[in-house]
């Protein structure tokens, strides 16, 4: 499907640190509308005391690739050993020892590291949506040992910023995911996507089947990668996940593998993590809604909702007035300030009308006040005539069958992308409280899938708790830890990490399904 180009005007995000700052944890620097907070204080890419982690390689040369379809070209941009691997894991799971799961086990760790890793950026050919070739850029780890393990994509969370926010810098969140799943003797591959990095069109967010081609084609390529630097392949086992709009991506990357490609791309295991699967139901509700009282998450969903409209306009053509409310795009475009990042300000200029029309404390309480009332009403009516609600419909991903075992994980009390609805049953060692939206996308995908006939063997879920208890190692008078979407990545990962380490659902803890 190609593109519509809409001229909203460039435009000032007024306050966007005053919208922004409200839904990351203090400490953190960055959150998923950004990038997922690090890994702490350290990761695979910080510096230690008198060690870097991931070390300097100098300015390496970018060697082109030869004799394969998919990559084009790569650049080693560090090295890291096994043991700052190791160390950024403890830092890791340090936080959360004393979460403990609904059987009363511990949370645990990423467990132990095998082995170092050569971290690459690479270039590759892919292909637009209208079906025109394209280039795009993702990071690639290569196991120091053998890669016996097979491969792991991961697709990553929101990013507003396409020029701060790719994989392949390695953004903070690569980083994460590279102390998660580098060191295990197998490959990661972080795509960036359509509009990140090298690539300059327009991203469709947050519409997983749109952004299949970036994850199908990055496996091609570090294949690829890997075979041109070892002289032999990974092995064929490939695990697929991702977080937030990542976890979306991945469930339709691991659907569009089993359903379209030859067998060495179907994925072995498949671990979606807070991902919105079900736009038209559990995702579209939350949008419609109060938002809970005294949400540290509050500031997102306008921000994500205007993203939402930004793309939904591009790919559909429809004019932006009818989704959101007319005065405030018109007004974004009277008062526009040219600024640098036009894909940026592109997404928010709704919202900037609407944060200085409406006042913050009315936007974040409420999104609903950002749409135009006819959105609203299909909505609620579920009307997929329509054409932003058809296309949300069209990217819905909760009703299929996959053949590779799927773990879905989040945390219980998402505020963000709902995870349960509030009717589900907490198990009785949380103390988050219950859901907060009437539906949940992991719930919703468990009963979808139940109803297929897949039972517990083939497809299982797990949400965290949003506490983690101060522990009996804390200070007198400390707080608990509030896990939220923004500062969940490190804890949801570590549960995604043993999933593919342990290689079966019968290893796992999961929820009891949903009555």
């Amino acid at each position: 499907m190609k593109y519509h180009s809409v001229n909203t005007g460039p435009i000032i995000m007024l306050g966007l640190l005053g919208i922004l700052g409200g839904g990351v944890e203090a400490g953190a620097s960055s959150g998923v509308l950004g990038n997922p907070e690090p890994v702490l204080k350290r990761d695979v890419c910080t510096p230690y005391t008198g060690e870097a982690a991931l070390a300097g390689v100098g300015q390496a040369p970018l060697q082109q690739a030869t004799g394969g379809t998919s990559l084009i070209n790569s650049q080693l941009v560090g090295r890291v050993t096994r043991d700052a691997i190791q160390r950024a894991r403890q830092d890791a799971a340090a936080p959360y020892q004393a979460l403990t799961l609904p059987d009363g086990s511990a949370l645990g760790d990423y467990g132990p590291a095998l082995d170092g890793a050569d971290i690459y950026r690479i270039q590759y050919r892919s292909t637009r949506n209208d079906g025109e070739a394209t280039i795009l850029s993702g990071l690639v780890s290569v196991p120091a040992k053998p890669a016996s393990d097979g491969l792991v994509v991961y697709m990553h969370a929101t990013k507003l910023a396409s020029d701060t926010g790719a994989a392949s810098l390695p953004s903070p969140e690569a980083c994460s995911m590279l102390t998660a799943f580098a060191g295990e003797e197998r490959v990661v591959a972080l795509p960036d996507y359509l509009g990140y990095g090298v690539n300059q069109d327009p991203h469709p967010y947050p519409f997983g089947k749109y952004n299949v081609r970036a994850g199908i084609d990055i496996v091609t390529a570090a294949r690829e990668l890997v075979f041109q630097l070892t002289g032999a392949p990974p092995d064929s086992r490939l695990y697929v996940t991702g977080y937030s709009e990542g976890g979306g991506n991945a469930l339709w990357l691991a659907r569009a593998l089993e359903e379209e490609q030859a067998a060495d791309l179907h994925p072995t295991l498949i671990v979606p993590m807070a991902g919105n699967y079900d736009m038209t139901g559990a995702t579209a509700q939350s949008l419609i809604v109060k938002q809970p009282k005294n949400s540290t998450t509050r500031a997102a969903k306008p921000v994500l909702l205007t993203f939402t409209a930004q793309a939904t306009w591009e790919i559909t053509g429809s004019d932006p007035g009818s989704l959101l409310r007319p005065v405030l795009v018109k007004w974004s475009q009277r008062n526009a300030i040219p600024m640098p990042n036009q894909k940026l300000n592109s997404a928010l200029a709704a919202l900037s009308g609407a944060a200085t029309r409406l006042g913050y404390p009315v936007v974040n309480a409420n999104p609903k006040v950002l749409l135009n009332p006819s959105l609203v009403e299909a909505i609620t009516d579920r009307d997929l005539g329509n054409p932003a609600l058809k296309l949300w419909f069209d990217n819905d991903n909760i009703d299929w069958a996959p053949q590779a075992q799927v773990y879905a994980v989040g945390i219980l009390q998402d505020e963000i992308v709902p995870f349960a609805g509030s009717a589900y049953p907490v198990p009785e060692n949380y103390t988050g409280g219950p859901a907060f939206f009437t539906q949940g996308n992991s719930e919703n995908l468990i009963r979808a899938m139940r109803k297929r006939g897949l039972g517990s063997d083939r497809v299982g879920w797990l949400g965290i708790d949003s506490i983690v208890p101060s522990g009996a190692q804390a200070k007198p008078g400390a707080q608990n830890q509030r896990i939220t979407h923004i500062n969940g990545l490190v804890p949801v990962s570590i549960l995604a990490a043993r999933f593919i380490r342990q290689g079966t659902l019968a290893q796992m803890p999961v929820l009891p399904d949903p009555q």
